[in-house]
């Protein structure tokens, strides 16, 4: 998923739409879907156990109760935005990178976005320099650490704020910002809106 481009997404979901188009039968319809939902949410959880603390897979993956007619099309297009969701996050979730160390630390630092994780922090963990560090992983990913930091902290942020019933100022506290109005400054400049009036739907 992280590795295809959009056209090969969006083919992949013509081919699923036929698929499920075959039968004549609604209920048939939304059965292979409920099955291509579960089986792609075990492929993300088996493969990307991260994901969860960024995205509320349950809800993206899931299926109606009833099988309508209109059911199976707005399952369909659900499966579709979810997917094509999922794909516009490539970037935060693959490093692009051959380099295994630096695999490694971006891979850690998407685990542990609730701990500081701090330039320094992360170096004397994986027993490098700092400046070596931060040097080596702007080179192969293109994006500086503290960016990047900065970006896992946003995307955690806004799947807080629209899964969990987390104030604002704890949310704030829990990705170890130094007070709560430098947060709202920083998720309005990443988002375009504020924390208050955030909709993860949208």
């Amino acid at each position: 998923l992280f590795k295809n481009s959009r056209e090969e997404i969006e083919k992949g979901l013509k081919a699923i739409e036929s698929y499920v188009m075959s039968e004549k039968d609604p209920l048939e319809r939304m059965q292979k879907i409920r099955k291509i939902n579960s089986r792609i949410l075990q492929s993300l959880l088996t493969g990307y156990p991260f994901l969860e603390s960024y995205v509320p897979l349950e809800t993206l993956f899931s299926s109606p109760d009833t099988a309508s007619e209109s059911d199976v099309r707005e399952a369909l297009l659900r499966l579709s935005r979810s997917l094509l969701f999922l794909h516009r996050k490539a970037p935060l979730f693959h490093t692009g990178s051959a380099n295994v160390q630096v695999q490694n630390i971006w891979f850690y630092m998407i685990g542990n976005v609730d701990e500081s994780c701090r330039l320094t922090e992360t170096a004397q963990r994986f027993f490098l320099n700092p400046s070596y560090l931060s040097s080596l992983f702007k080179k192969e990913t293109g994006i500086s650490y503290k960016a990047f930091l900065q970006d896992l902290r946003m995307e955690r942020a806004r799947f807080l704020l629209g899964n969990t019933e987390k104030k604002v100022s704890e949310i704030a506290s829990q990705l170890h910002f130094t007070d709560s109005e430098y947060f709202r400054k920083s998720f309005r400049s990443y988002t375009g809106i504020s924390p208050a009036k955030f909709d993860y739907e949208k």
